[in-house]
């Protein structure tokens, strides 16, 4: 043991010496980025899930960028998605891409989103941005029964790895006594591995964050409820984000109104996007959040008024657990309430 410890001491100090040396090369990246001009922005970044790190140096808005690189070589182009407008309006995205002189046009949705989706809204869950550990605790319970009564089949999208691990904590016993496989994000495997194990397990909750969001295809009955922990406001701190706040700011512009909630808006559409993938799939999605419904929150609207039209459904936790089982598992609609959706975004 005692022969060891030097050769212990020096595989650490040249392990010290490898990550002094890499800070040193990040610092000089970071700096070079920060000396280009006031329209980039360059950070270094570690994925939490993965632990793996990287620079990154992006401009501070692409829309000129794009503009010039992108679209004023071709003729003509054509873009396409479910998540460009918001309340019926492209203005964003248009200004974002650097496209303020294009043509828009919503066309009405393919699917028949009031008869395949049910949109539910508990009015009785603590305020996320308030007591968190009231807020995580009444979730969880809820996620913990909402397995079960459905069988699995359930994906549960958060806005950060902390919140994801610790209702991972939270949900492992309590589900693996139902007979419900728990897959988490950064926990049980990157993204391929956990879809291709969801697709597997026809009992199965699969917790992910940040990819999960967007970009996946569970068509059918290998997803038919969809949780939305939050809504997807980009975290305090991030340096693009903050970077984009203080130049409008700067501006006299109103950055909530401007960026911050287009971009949650637009992200909360791709969450709810996971759910309907076909003409023939249908079920819930929840969300767990009581902003959208808070008459102290001004932007609930804005939410709810950019989903395509979904059956919508508002009560308490017990409530909305029950709703959610009939409508999936035996094809019921809930009572009419006095909450209807408007907007087909």
């Amino acid at each position: 043991a005692a022969a060891a410890r030097p050769e212990a001491l020096a595989a650490l100090r040249a392990r010290l010496q490898q990550v002094v040396g890499a800070a040193a090369v990040v610092e000089e990246v970071l700096h070079a980025a920060r000396q280009d001009d006031g329209e980039r922005v360059a950070w270094f970044e570690v994925d939490e899930g993965t632990g793996a790190g990287c620079v990154v140096d992006t401009p501070l808005e692409p829309g000129p960028e794009l503009a010039e690189r992108l679209f004023r070589p071709l003729h003509a182009v054509v873009l396409t998605s479910a998540t460009l407008s918001i309340d019926g309006s492209f203005e964003y995205f248009v200004r974002q891409v650097g496209l303020d002189a294009a043509r828009t046009l919503a066309i009405d949705p393919a699917f028949a989103y009031r008869e395949q989706a049910l949109l539910c809204l508990p009015t009785d869950v603590p305020d996320p941005a308030g007591d968190e550990e009231s807020y995580l605790e009444q979730a969880c319970a809820f996620l913990g029964r909402l397995g079960p009564a459905l069988g699995g089949r359930t994906l549960v999208l958060f806005t950060s790895h902390r919140a994801l691990r610790e209702a991972y904590r939270r949900l492992a016993e309590p589900l693996a006594r139902a007979d419900i496989t728990l897959l988490g994000q950064g926990i049980d495997g990157g993204q391929a591995r956990l879809l291709e194990a969801f697709r597997r397990q026809p009992r199965a909750m699969l917790l992910g964050a940040a990819s999960f969001w967007e970009g996946i295809d569970l068509p059918g009955d290998l997803l038919q409820c969809v949780v939305l922990m939050r809504l997807p406001f980009r975290p305090p701190g991030h340096p693009l984000t903050e970077a984009r706040l203080e130049a409008i700011a700067s501006k006299g512009g109103d950055a909530f109104r401007h960026l911050t909630l287009p971009e949650a808006v637009l992200r909360f559409k791709q969450g709810f996007g996971r759910l309907v993938r076909r003409s023939t799939d249908r079920g819930a999605v929840v969300v767990l959040d009581p902003r959208l419904l808070s008459r102290h929150a001004s932007y609930g609207h804005a939410f709810l008024a950019s989903l395509p039209g979904p059956r919508l459904f508002a009560g308490t936790l017990d409530e909305v657990l029950e709703a959610v089982a009939r409508w999936v598992l035996r094809g019921v609609a809930p009572p009419a309430g006095a909450l209807e959706l408007v907007g087909n975004g």
